[in-house]
């Protein structure tokens, strides 16, 4: 990751209830504005993914609002694909399987 000391976002991880053959976490990010659109939500996601390699199987699902093209942007970039039948009018969701 870049070298830096200001705290530029947050990643949130949740483990998820249902039933699969994988750990599945739901993965959420929030950057602080200042940061919007420097690369540092698709650095944070891909070296998050990066780190889980090589570990257990592991299943992580991200949902975003449809009118945030940025945060789709992220999720593609970092290799997630959508879910077409959890999409709703409002939500795309993603998913990745890192092992």
């Amino acid at each position: 990751m870049r070298d830096t000391a200001a705290l530029v976002g947050l990643i949130l991880l949740f483990k998820n209830t249902e039933k699969s053959e994988a750990l599945t976490v739901q993965l959420g990010y929030f950057l602080f504005e200042p940061n919007w659109g420097k690369g540092y939500a698709t650095e944070m996601v891909t070296e998050l993914i990066a780190a889980i390699k090589g570990g257990l199987q592991t299943r992580l699902v991200a949902g975003v609002d449809r009118d945030n093209v940025a945060s789709v942007g992220v999720l593609e970039k970092s290799g997630f694909k959508k879910i077409p039948e959890k999409t709703t009018a409002g939500r795309y969701y993603f998913e990745i399987d890192v092992m």
